[in-house]
């Protein structure tokens, strides 16, 4: 095979470094749509990372200041910070003006420097992890894991998105109205009727938490609204089930659609009744575009490579994660650092599959240390990134996990504790213990049987 020999000058575009620098030092317009865009590190030239540094500085005042940084001021602050000739001297910043272009196109423009940019960062970190690899002394998952956080850094630096015309989002916002007014309701409900009056339902790009302690049903809760969405609004959902085989999550499905109790299903005590409902909850099931993966310890790469294959595959419109505290993450100095990089991993992910994510996690300790023990967001275990990433928190309470004899037997709380699009509060749902089955409140009950 013929070898392929290495370039000896890694990817880059100094001709388009000088016409935009050139023209920031030249135009109003040029200067401000390079602040937004660039950063120094994307420049290839180690002079132009000095002279855009020099030209921002000046730019927002930080070099004493407020000024335009035209070749004059650039200069003078140059020869103050004793820059100058590691700039190239006063005849190579003349020249950048004979680069300039029309400022129209610094975007354009910029999109290459980073394109080539992220070339390059892409190189340094593939020679970085080859030589990992060939000096064998870490272990190959470690390599791995370093080489996926590392690269979702990199990702950090693509082109991000500037200012849209309004008139651009009014045609999309018409078009969702008269989806809604045409009466096809919420376009992603959880099912629940007050609940749903309250979030209007999940939307596309969004992260969602449900937070909960321990056995309080959150997995539960996340598979009802699983069977809403499927059964009844014929939307298409995958599930992790992390810590869960897939043949328990069918069991509970199955309990909760027919309406059989989880313990006489797994000791096979039902009777010839029961097993005609399974059957019959079975075939709706059948039929629901639901799509389970549970493997185990899955790392947030792994996860994120399965999520974009399934969406195509399936054309999942829901994303369900159970749970985010046992995602395997990269090594790093803290646990916090890790949930910080699960969680913003998820809601990034959210946005580019453009569909909702659904997280579950775990609340600390804290909550059973308070007299009233329903949670609040600074519960949320180990991170304060995933309250910062979410754009919905939703909590479960149910008094009778903690007082048996509580009037509230069998009654649940849902509360939206953070909800970035609209209100926050708190609504009620029915709680059937023994079917793992949650439900709209109803007007009567007794004993947890719900009327």
């Amino acid at each position: 095979m013929k070898e392929i020999k290495k370039p000896e000058i890694e990817p880059n575009a100094i001709d388009i470094e000088m016409a935009v620098l050139g023209s920031m030092m030249s135009s109003q317009q040029a200067l401000y749509k390079g602040l937004e865009l660039l950063t120094p590190e994307v420049f290839y030239q180690p002079n132009h990372r000095i002279i855009f540094e020099v030209i921002r500085d000046i730019a927002e005042g930080f070099a004493g200041v407020k000024r335009i940084p035209d070749i004059l001021t650039v200069k003078d602050e140059l020869e103050k910070r004793g820059k100058l000739e590691e700039a190239g001297g006063v005849a190579y910043l003349a020249s950048l003006l004979d680069e300039v272009i029309n400022p129209e196109y610094i975007e354009e423009h910029a999109k290459i420097i980073i394109e080539k940019f992220l070339y390059r960062k892409t190189i340094e970190i593939c020679n970085k992890i080859s030589k990992e690899c060939y000096e064998e002394e870490k272990e190959a998952e470690r390599i791995l894991d370093e080489a996926d956080a590392m690269l979702f850094n990199v990702r950090t630096y693509k082109l991000k998105g500037g200012f849209v015309p309004l008139k651009d989002l009014l045609k999309p916002f018409f078009e969702e109205l008269t989806h809604l007014m045409e009466g096809r309701g919420v376009e992603l409900p959880a099912g629940f009727h007050e609940l749903d009056t309250l979030t209007t339902g999940f939307h596309k790009g969004d992260f969602i938490v449900i937070a909960s302690r321990p056995a309080m049903g959150k997995t539960s809760f996340a598979l009802n609204i699983t069977r809403n969405l499927s059964i009844e609004f014929k939307k298409p959902v995958g599930f992790f089930s992390i810590e869960m085989p897939k043949e328990q999550i069918v069991q509970r499905l199955l309990c909760m659609e027919a309406n059989i109790e989880m313990q006489k299903l797994r000791k096979g005590e039902i009777t010839a009744e029961e097993f005609l409902r399974l059957s019959e909850a079975a075939e709706r099931l059948k039929n629901a575009p639901i799509y389970i993966d549970d493997t185990p310890k899955i790392s947030i790469q792994e996860l994120r490579a399965k999520a974009r294959r399934a969406c195509k595959e399936h054309e999942l419109e829901v994303l369900f994660v159970d749970f985010l505290q046992v995602i395997d993450a990269p090594k790093m100095e803290t646990r916090q650092q890790q949930i910080a990089y699960i969680s913003a991993s998820l809601k990034s992910l959210a946005m580019e599959l453009k569909i909702p994510i659904v997280a579950l996690a775990q609340l600390s300790r804290e909550v059973e240390r308070r007299a009233d023990k329903r949670p609040q967001l600074a519960d949320l275990r180990e991170s304060g990134a995933i309250e910062q990433d979410a754009d919905m928190v939703i909590f479960l309470f149910r008094e009778d996990f903690y007082d048996p004899e509580t009037s509230e037997e069998g009654v649940a709380e849902i509360i939206v504790g953070k909800n970035r699009n609209g209100p926050v509060g708190t609504v009620k749902l029915g709680f059937l213990k023994k079917y793992m089955k949650f439900t709209d409140y109803p007007p009567e009950r007794e004993a947890g049987e719900f009327l």
